[in-house]
């Protein structure tokens, strides 16, 4: 099925490094939850696959100008929330070894970061684009 350019159904995520970063962070996080005890791969484990598999939907979202504001508040606080839980993470002792959570930590942050730049660029280029010249009258 082909779709033409400029369709609404013609997406251009799948390029975007932080598309690129959650598809990475979602595999490395599944990895990982397989290697928690069934009590932390049912409860934690379950919330941290959840809230990963909606970064990539926010993400596509988010690279449409109309959405685009909301999209990124989202994506924000999803990174936000993955931060928590991968940390709570560490502290009830879910992962096999320190360098499984440091790995997902570090990916965790790399993708806050991306979502955190994404969303101050956003309200810059809003900011500064040219506002509708006010016509008055006669004085």
């Amino acid at each position: 099925m082909t779709q033409s350019a400029g369709s609404n159904h013609d997406f251009h995520y799948q390029g975007l490094a932080i598309y690129k970063a959650a598809v990475a962070l979602f595999v490395c996080l599944d990895k990982t939850v397989k290697a928690f005890s069934n009590h932390h791969r049912y409860v934690l484990g379950n919330e941290l696959r959840l809230q990963s598999l909606r970064v990539p939907v926010l993400i596509m979202r988010a690279n449409h100008r109309d959405q685009r504001v909301a999209a990124l508040n989202e994506l924000c606080l999803a990174a936000e929330s993955l931060k928590i839980m991968v940390n709570l993470g560490k502290e009830i002792e879910a992962y096999a070894s320190f360098t499984a959570y440091a790995d997902l930590a570090r990916q965790v942050v790399d993708l806050a970061r991306q979502a955190e730049a994404w969303r101050r660029h956003s309200v810059q280029s809003r900011a500064v684009a040219p506002q509708p010249a006010i016509q008055r009258g006669p004085e």
